[in-house]
């Protein structure tokens, strides 16, 4: 009868120690969920790497600031369509997935920023974990400037040359950069036109 009892009792400490040892298999959230963050311009990448068997939630997920006068708008990529036992119908991210942010920057460019970035996600096998919230920075490159060139100094006199068989002598063609077209034609007398006026 004792015996029975011990091998009860050691059935339920190795049945108890399962559940600890198959806790330990699982990543922690920083392993199952890496990220890095990038400017391309005006726009900042926030690119994650979503280990296998492991999803984030589209809905749980944020990127924010608390910088004065700068302005996120995320424009969040579709996601996998999941059925959850929790939350219900749900978008979901694994694998790679990149997230753009418009930003606004106010009268002054920061050269870093502060980000805070919200997840929660859950591993296929079964483990959830809690909404986390992440606090990251990430350099902000100068702001670039287009500069178009302008037709500041009007263009120089060219000139064109035609001819024709019949005529002995070029035909002549000379636009100044007033507009005025000047032809010299095979008679020798030169003869305007002002283009300036339309």
């Amino acid at each position: 009868m004792m015996k029975r009892i011990g091998f009860v009792a050691l059935l339920w400490v190795a049945f108890g120690l399962m559940p600890a040892l198959a806790k330990d298999d699982f990543l922690r959230p920083e392993e199952a969920y890496r990220y890095t963050t990038r400017f391309e311009g005006q726009r900042l990448m926030v690119d994650w790497t979503i280990e296998k068997g492991y999803y984030l939630y589209k809905d749980r997920m944020g990127v924010t600031t608390a910088a004065p006068d700068v302005l996120f708008s995320v424009q969040w990529p579709k996601g996998e369509d999941h059925q959850d036992e929790f939350f219900g119908k749900q978008e979901i991210y694994r694998g790679q997935v990149s997230i753009p942010v418009e930003v606004n920057f106010g009268a002054a460019r920061p050269t870093t920023l502060t980000l805070e970035l919200k997840l929660q996600g859950c591993a296929d096998a079964g483990l959830c974990y809690p909404p986390t919230k992440w606090k990251t920075t990430t350099a902000v490159p100068a702001a670039t400037t287009t500069t178009v060139a302008a037709n500041a100094t009007p263009a120089k006199a060219f000139s064109m040359m035609a001819r024709r068989p019949e005529e002995p002598m070029c035909l002549l063609m000379s636009i100044s950069s007033n507009g005025l077209v000047i032809r010299w034609t095979h008679d020798g007398v030169p003869r305007t036109a002002d283009l300036s006026t339309g």
